[in-house]
């Protein structure tokens, strides 16, 4: 695994606990131009509503603006479709931060 992966891993071990892992086709993401996520699942709001939350890893502090806007398409895609509010962020993982990793 590179670190890349390995910082996903973790962000989607921190994530998933105490929530639905939520698995979307990079094919499907593909076919209708969208951004292809790092890490999703669906979690319950304050008022018990689902929704859906959509994680960009990154291990450079860098994030272009056209990934930023396919993601945004994406969480609003996938929203639309499962008929719940999406939220979507960037974790940012620094290569000298230790904790991200086993």
């Amino acid at each position: 695994m590179n670190k890349g992966e390995l910082n996903e891993a973790k962000i989607s071990l921190i994530n998933h606990r105490g929530s639905i892992p939520f698995l979307v086709s990079s094919v499907y993401l593909r076919e209708k131009g969208l951004g292809q996520a790092d890490v999703c699942f669906l979690n319950r709001q304050k008022n018990g509503d689902l929704f859906l939350k959509i994680v960009e890893v990154k291990s450079s502090a860098v994030i272009s603006p056209k990934q930023v806007g396919r993601l945004r398409k994406t969480s609003d895609h996938l929203g639309q479709v499962l008929a719940i509010s999406s939220q979507f962020e960037v974790n940012f993982c620094q290569k000298d931060d230790h904790s991200l990793f086993f």
